[in-house]
């Protein structure tokens, strides 16, 4: 990935095809409301906000990615250091990391309720390069300057982070991905019309935590898409 931009196609030729499957060959507009998931997270607002279509209904975010979790002086000295080696060296590979025990607390085989191919999915942290460096702290910085989405946003995080690498109890209740306090920090950068829910003891992905907790996200999101789009006909595309 050189640019967040990229996916615009991608999203623009899936928004056409929703439109076309769910009008049925019939004139009528029907509102869209797009949810992001982490990556997505990142993409969707940058898309929105350049689209900025009255087709939007609503954006619903769910654990964001608003910003690294690293420290201030990695988000704020490396990542545009490594931003400006990558128009050089796109494919240079970054520093490698040691990836968290997310899919331990997702697998049905290890402590979760889930059960997915661990080979698209994997337990290892893939490799990045530069190019991707670069094209997620520039997605990251046009949402920090400020974005005008007309339509109404809703930024759903975890409770807590967890920092820890080594397995520990608290990947069943915390966020191992992403700074929470950071998800905050920056929701309201998104538009005029911002609502930020905490859902306590939230993993990452809000919809694979423990059954009352992702009840609780899906009975926030479902209000909140309700409330916006006023018994309106909707297509949801999901993008992680």
């Amino acid at each position: 990935m050189r640019s967040v931009k990229e996916y615009y196609a991608e999203l623009d030729a899936a928004v056409a095809l929703s439109k076309k499957i769910a009008s049925n060959g019939s004139e009528a507009k029907l509102p869209f409301v797009i949810l992001g998931h982490s990556q997505g997270g990142l993409i969707t607002p940058n898309y929105l906000n350049e689209r900025n279509s009255e087709d939007f209904a609503a954006l619903v975010l769910n654990s964001p990615f608003l910003d690294y979790k690293n420290s201030w002086f990695v988000r704020n000295v490396a990542f545009p250091v490594f931003s400006d080696i990558a128009l050089l060296f796109p494919d240079m590979a970054a520093p490698a990391q040691e990836s968290p025990k997310y899919n331990i607390s997702l697998l049905k085989s290890e402590k979760g309720e889930w059960e997915f191919n661990r080979e698209l999915k994997s337990d290892d942290w893939p490799q990045q390069y530069f190019g991707y460096l670069r094209a997620t702290e520039r997605g990251i910085k046009w949402i920090h300057s400020g974005m005008q989405i007309k339509a109404p946003v809703l930024v759903m995080r975890s409770g807590c982070t967890i920092d820890k690498v080594k397995w520990d109890d608290d990947y069943m209740r915390c966020d191992c991905m992403l700074d929470v306090k950071l998800i905050e920090k920056w929701a309201p950068k998104l538009g005029g019309d911002v609502t930020t829910v905490t859902i306590t003891d939230g993993v990452h992905d809000l919809f694979l935590s423990r059954k009352e907790v992702r009840d609780n996200a899906y009975r926030t999101m479902f209000e909140f898409v309700d409330n916006a789009i006023a018994r309106k006909a909707v297509v949801v595309a999901r993008v992680f």
